[in-house]
């Protein structure tokens, strides 16, 4: 008899891994595999065949426990590690490190970013306050 397409609600499920709760998502669809995904969106999320049983995607979630322990890490490590985009910050750029500097210039219309030896240079137009110094940068 041939596997009928059954729909199955999402589900939502958890496992233990050292000391911290790996919360996922399961979504059953026609798909053949059962796919791991790790986002800062989305958080774990698994893709899996209709006819998937939900015992057995836990033993695969167990399998890969540390692989999707490391993505989270990495995940966590990224976002305390976002750029502000302020004077003194420094950023990795073709294997040295250049300090940003954020100058205010009268006449500088939407702003310039240029680079030297010294660092990275962004000429804001006067009047920026520093408490908005991040969005400029990011917007330039």
């Amino acid at each position: 008899m041939k596997n009928r397409r059954v729909n199955k609600p999402d589900a939502q499920a958890s496992i233990q891994y050292r000391g911290i709760s790996i919360d996922y998502r399961i979504t059953f669809s026609g798909r053949k595999t059962i796919r791991i995904c790790v986002s800062p969106e989305d958080g774990v999320k698994v893709s899996a065949p209709f006819w998937s049983r939900t015992g057995d995607i836990e033993n695969i979630i167990r399998e890969k426990a540390e692989w999707i322990y490391g993505k989270l890490q990495s995940l966590e490590k990224l976002r305390h590690d976002r750029k502000q985009f302020v004077s003194g910050e420094y950023f990795p750029l073709l294997g040295r490190e250049y300090m940003l500097n954020i100058v205010e210039k009268p006449g500088t219309g939407k702003g310039t970013v240029s680079m030297d030896h010294e660092g990275i240079w962004m000429m804001v137009p006067a009047g920026v306050e520093h408490s908005s110094d991040s969005r400029v940068a990011r917007d330039l």
